[in-house]
């Protein structure tokens, strides 16, 4: 049986079991698990990285196309605000109107989410309410006569 045995160790084509130097003698040759799987061990990495900085950017797209349109709305509301001492009273009424308006689209895309509640939003509605006091100062002066 001793005769029988070759370097092509096949501990199964063998009624004995080998020693455990033995067995680490024949596989002597055999690469390391992280060296005969480098390739798809690699692969999985850049995979994963991939995947990871693919999220991360469409993350940071989201939240930049939130910002945006909080500053579109405050483009609408510096609109509506400007020039109010040339304004009649109806128009002034009208602008109030429009404010209300861009406000309760502003809300409801915070209700759906297309809005984060930071800081974009809170100088949103600090811009709002100084341009709703305005208006409202305005139209007290055209109804009290001037």
């Amino acid at each position: 049986m001793a005769q029988q045995i070759r370097e092509d160790y096949r501990p199964a084509g063998y009624g004995i079991p080998f020693h455990g130097g033995s067995a680490a003698y024949y596989h002597r040759e055999e690469p390391p698990f992280f060296v005969a799987y480098a390739e798809a061990i690699s692969l999985g990495l850049t995979q994963l990285v991939g995947a990871y900085s693919g999220y991360v950017a469409l993350r940071e797209w989201l939240k930049r196309r939130m910002k945006n349109r909080m500053d579109a709305y405050l483009i609408e509301v510096e609109e509506q605000a400007a020039d109010l001492g040339s304004l009649s009273l109806a128009e002034l009424v009208s602008h109030r109107e429009a404010l209300y308006e861009i406000r309760h689209r502003a809300l409801s895309d915070l209700v759906s989410e297309r809005v984060l509640a930071n800081e974009s939003f809170t100088i949103f509605q600090n811009h709002l309410r100084d341009e709703f006091a305005a208006i409202e100062a305005r139209i007290m002066e055209k109804q009290a006569g001037g």
